[in-house]
């Protein structure tokens, strides 16, 4: 918080004990608003105070936020607020104004200048994630002043994201400085800013009107600014400590009259001052002397968050004396937290800020009053603080000011019961300090030599003047309001020392406050380029001349070309066909009069060479011959060059009055060509742009299904290729399908007698060829193609099994013909019992896991078994007949129970021989039989049989 006038008090002695007694000193206030807190509510939402000014005709002004009725976007707002809290409807719009110049405006700081303008500054967020610093400027009405940056505000254009502001300051000039920080990415940079007193960006303050410093590896901001008496700028906020700290400390930046960090001071002008050991932030500040008083946070050992208040030098040296090495930290509740200080002219210290619970737990308003040693005021509402609940929910104050009769006031928000919405809030805290300062006004601070300057005295409890004038005559007075002439020219400090009747007495004093002009010198003759070309602008400057406030300058003949004038430069645009010689000359003026004119400068203009329009370009592939330039027309006399991106490629063309060529060109850009004669340059109309074409780069990776039955038709696309016209779709192999490409997009229907894995390719193609293939997404086809193994030819009435290779996931559903499934349906695998002769069949369908079908099918001959008549001896029987893999032979002749079953062909060459044992069914394999006519008998240790016949298909 700043108050209207910076003021030095000078005590003459001491204050004696129990002077200005007040008992009742840091309780409410309950003349205003009937109980000394008076809350606001002009938006529907987000009515937040931000800072307070208190008027020496005891009325404030409040900034802050609000959402004005009837819309969802939060608004910067500005109010004055009247000695018993009622709001000053005479001002601006109802007692509102509203700053409102992107979706959403933030205003944090303001500052009061000396003819009553008020300056507003803050953050303006155009659209999510995209901020400006932005200023705004009033006058004491709430009325805009429009000449004052863009119709009343300035708007700041440092960065592509966001742009914050959270402080200002003025200086002594007049000029505003901005601070606050700059975020690129994650993690935001400290951001510095300076406007001229009309509100527009100074430039010859950092680069182009800005500073950023990198101070840390994460985040850091501004949070409060002042100006040192040698006019060094100084910031207080926080940044990111990395080893041993991880988090976050206060830091303390400076800069110099020019903006740059000061040379010494930390590192690039930043610094975290040795008082602070732990986590912590700096979010208020209150210069005195020099000297810095700092209040934030600091994380302690437990977690808790410490109130702090800090003295400082300007060298971020801790004082020693004060509280306990330089800091006092105060803990009330687990959360305790300073935004903004002030320090009266005893010397006692005001901090207000928030006290609770972490998060939006319950918090209250709380200021404290330090003694000037850093110890907390016991004569402070007997505590040394003051803490105030507003409504049960969370309750903050920013910032504090000292009414001209030593009351306090604090202003910040309160949240509804229950989360519900904030609402502005003034408390006015009575005190024992009736502020007691020197001040005073003049009705004109520039003069000229031997004009009178009227003072008016604006003191707080003055009985007694003392004026000391330098430079000007009277030397001093003791006039409460007096007239002073000054006689010759410069600069000149005015002090104001007051005394109020009890032997305290204070002074004033405003360096450089006034300005008395002379007539300026005659000026030095202009300096500049002497032989110039038509066409073109130059630069003509004369030395800065004492006392000067403008200069005028003068183009003979005027026809040479247009002169435009800043102070003691002036810019000349010379006219296209004019050409000789000319002479510049310049005089200083101020409201005194006029200067003598300087000597001339004498200079020659000659021709450019015309001007004529570029032509062709176009584009080409990648190892073709290249485009042709060509240049419309063009002078003998004049060289011809060709430039690429600023670049000039060495191609040259000789004028001859006509079009000309410079041939074909093979490198990409855009051409500009540069006439040239023997004085004088001149860039042609037009640039052409020549595009190198290449075949397209490899289209994305084809997405789709990647696992697909053998009978879909599925659809596949990509992302495609930048350079691509058109594209080309590959299958492989190619009989897995078939593959039709539109474009991204294509389908393949799949071939149902395929299944195993297939590959799916793009290619971009354009004018300049086909590119290479995208990357292959590899495709599973599942095709079930179950096949039965089993007898094909079965005797009648008998059971037999069948089945298919068993696939994990996959159901199987088996169909018979001539026979009954007995065992297995379901399964890979069934049994069958065949019933009467004729033909059968047994089918089976399986499906995957995946969805995928198949069928199998196997025709079977059911036999009944005739063959046997062919068996001469009854000791066994052998079946089916014909037979099939297998040959089944039942032992008749229960005698025979161990013994070798030998088959032999045709020719009598045994080709299977089996033993056996006990009586019964024995089963013999004939796979490895060919088809054909063999003969089985059989050998036990009682009897051999004779020889039966069998078929083998």
């Amino acid at each position: 918080m700043k108050s209207i006038s910076r003021i030095t008090l000078i005590f003459a002695f001491l204050i004696p004990t129990g002077f200005y007694a007040f008992p009742q000193t840091g309780t409410l206030d309950t003349s205003f608003d009937g109980d000394g807190i008076a809350m606001y509510a002009p938006g529907t939402d987000n009515d937040v105070a931000r800072d307070i000014i208190a008027l020496t005709d005891t009325t404030m002004l409040v900034c802050g936020t609000f959402v004005p009725s009837g819309t969802n976007h939060t608004a910067g707002l500005l109010m004055k607020v009247l000695e018993d809290g009622s709001i000053d409807t005479t001002f601006g719009n109802s007692g509102i104004v509203t700053m409102q110049y992107g979706n959403n405006t933030y205003a944090y700081d303001m500052e009061l200048q000396p003819d009553g303008k008020i300056v507003v500054a803050g953050i303006c967020y155009l659209s999510s994630g995209n901020s400006e610093m932005f200023a705004a400027r009033f006058d004491s009405t709430g009325n805009v002043d429009s000449g004052f940056g863009n119709s009343g505000y300035f708007l700041g254009s440092y960065s592509s994201e966001e742009d914050n502001c959270y402080a200002l300051t003025l200086q002594s000039d007049g000029k505003i400085v901005l601070g606050g920080a700059t975020f690129e990415g994650a993690y935001s940079k400290l951001l510095f800013a300076r406007l001229d007193t009309d509100g527009t960006l100074d430039g010859t303050f950092g680069t182009s009107g800005y500073t950023e410093i990198d101070a840390s590896i994460q985040g850091e901001q501004i949070n409060a600014l002042d100006i040192l008496s040698d006019g060094t700028i100084v910031g207080i906020g926080y940044g990111y400590e990395s080893n041993p700290l991880y988090d976050f400390q206060v830091y303390m930046a400076e800069l110099d009259t020019d903006g740059q960090p000061v040379s010494g001071f930390g590192t690039d002008g930043v610094m975290v001052p040795s008082v602070f050991t732990r986590a912590s932030i700096g979010y208020g500040m209150y210069l005195k002397n020099d000297t810095l008083y700092v209040t934030g946070y600091q994380e302690a050992t437990n977690g808790d968050y410490d109130l702090f208040i800090a003295k400082i030098d300007a060298d971020g040296n801790a004082d020693e004396d004060f509280g306990t090495d330089g800091i006092t930290l105060t803990n009330i509740n687990m959360y305790n937290v300073g935004y903004d200080v002030y320090v009266a002219g005893d010397h006692k210290i005001y901090v207000n800020g928030t006290s609770g619970l972490p998060g939006v737990n319950p918090r209250d308003f709380i200021i404290l009053r330090y003694k000037a040693d850093g110890t907390l005021d016991p004569a402070w509402n007997g505590t040394g603080y003051t803490l105030t609940t507003i409504r049960p929910d969370w309750d903050a104050s920013y910032a504090n000011d000292m009414q001209r009769d030593g009351k306090m006031v604090v202003a910040g928000f309160s949240s509804g019961g229950g989360g519900g919405n904030n609402d502005l809030v003034i408390t006015r805290y009575k005190n024992d300090f009736n502020p007691f300062y020197a001040d005073f006004t003049a009705d004109q601070t520039t003069i000229c030599s031997g004009s009178t300057v009227n003072f008016t005295d604006l003191s707080g409890l003055a009985a007694t003047w003392s004026w000391t004038f330098e430079g000007g005559t009277p030397a001093t007075s003791t006039d409460q309001n007096p007239s002073v002439t000054y006689n010759a020219g410069g600069t000149y400090d005015v002090t104001l020392t007051i005394t109020d009747g009890y032997g305290h007495s204070t002074s004033e004093t405003k360096e450089d406050y006034i300005s008395v002009l002379e007539i300026p010198d005659q000026a030095d003759a202009p300096d500049g380029d002497a032989e110039i070309c038509t066409g073109y602008t130059y630069e003509y400057t004369t030395s800065e001349v004492l006392y000067a406030s403008d200069y005028e300058w003068e183009l003979d003949p005027p026809a040479a070309g247009t002169l435009t004038v800043n102070m003691n430069s002036a810019t000349l645009d010379t006219d296209e066909d004019w050409t000789g010689d000319f002479t510049l000359r310049v005089r200083a003026t101020n409201m005194c009069g006029d200067g003598d004119w300087s000597d001339y400068f004498e200079g020659t203009i000659f021709k450019s060479p015309e001007s004529f329009n570029l032509e062709g370009g176009g584009s080409f592939c990648d190892g073709g011959d290249g485009v042709e330039i060509t240049l419309s027309g063009s002078e003998t006399g004049v060289t011809y060059e060709l430039y690429v991106g600023g670049d000039p490629t060495g191609i040259t063309a000789e004028g001859t009055g006509s079009e000309i060529s410079f041939g074909l060109v093979t490198e990409g850009g855009y051409y500009t060509a540069i006439g040239t004669n023997d004085h004088c340059s001149f860039e042609m109309d037009n640039q052409v742009l020549v595009t190198v074409l290449y075949a397209p780069e490899p289209p994305a990776l084809p997405t789709g299904d990647t696992t697909v039955c053998h009978t879909d038709v599925t659809d596949y696309n990509t992302a495609g290729s930048d350079d691509a016209d058109d594209y080309n779709w590959y299958l492989d192999p190619g009989e897995a399908g078939t593959i039709t490409g539109n474009g991204l997009n294509a389908t393949v229907e799949w071939n149902e007698d395929f299944a195993g894995t297939a590959y799916i390719t793009v290619t971009g193609i354009n004018d300049c060829g086909e590119g290479d293939p995208s990357d292959a997404l590899e495709v599973t086809v599942e095709g079930p193609t179950p096949e039965i193994t089993g007898e094909p030819v079965v005797c009648d009435n008998t059971d037999e099994n069948y089945e298919v290779e068993d696939h994990e996931g996959s159901t199987y559903n088996w169909e018979v013909t001539g026979g009954n499934i007995t065992d297995g349906q379901g399964t890979h695998s069934i049994t069958v019992h065949w019933n009467d002769a004729g033909n059968g069949s047994v089918s089976v369908g399986e499906t995957t896991e995946n969805g995928c079908s198949g069928t199998g099918e196997l025709d079977v001959l059911i036999d009944d078994c005739t063959g046997m008549t062919e068996n001469n001896d009854e000791a066994f029987e052998v079946y089916p007949n014909p037979a099939g893999s297998f040959l089944n032979i039942n032992l008749v002749d229960k005698k025979v129970t161990k013994g070798e079953i030998i088959i032999f062909n045709q020719t009598g060459q045994t080709v299977i021989r089996q033993s056996f044992s006990g009586p019964g069914t024995i089963r013999v394999s004939l796979a490895d039989l060919t088809g054909g006519m063999y003969f089985i008998r059989i050998k036990s240790e009682n009897r051999s049989t004779a020889p039966v016949r069998f078929i083998k298909n």
